[in-house]
């Protein structure tokens, strides 16, 4: 009679990606709180952590993109909202961070005097949630 082989469990591997699930979620949730606070540092810092756990999912780079343009880092926001394009199907949400673009682009080419503290950002739609 043959000796029957092995089967793999692969709960543990399900367990592992349920669980990188879930911490990729907290951390955009926590990265959206920061930035409504407007703690664009731990914004930053959630944000990456959610990309780390998630490297292809779509709300950890917009809220890495909203932070770097809270801390008025446009030129690094275009940046990584472009990137985020790449991971984002809705094409709503397409439409409006192209808008989003378009606006932090006029902040870079206009300069930063025009854009100081008593101006405001531009405005972000809520497209991640």
């Amino acid at each position: 009679t043959p000796t029957p082989t092995p089967t793999t469990n692969n709960n543990s591997d399900i367990n592992v990606n349920l669980k990188k699930d879930n911490l990729y979620l907290m951390y955009c949730g926590r990265a959206f709180a920061q930035i409504a606070l407007q703690h664009y540092n731990l914004s930053l810092r959630d944000s990456n952590k959610a990309i780390q756990y998630n490297p292809e999912g779509f709300r950890g780079y917009f809220y890495r993109a909203v932070s770097l343009a809270g801390q008025k880092k446009y030129d690094q926001s275009v940046q990584i909202f472009k990137q985020s394009l790449q991971y984002e199907k809705e094409n709503s949400k397409i439409e409006k961070i192209q808008n989003v673009i378009e606006q932090l682009e006029t902040c870079l080419s206009t300069g930063p005097a025009q854009h100081s503290s008593t101006s405001s950002n531009p405005s972000f739609p809520n497209t991640a949630q």
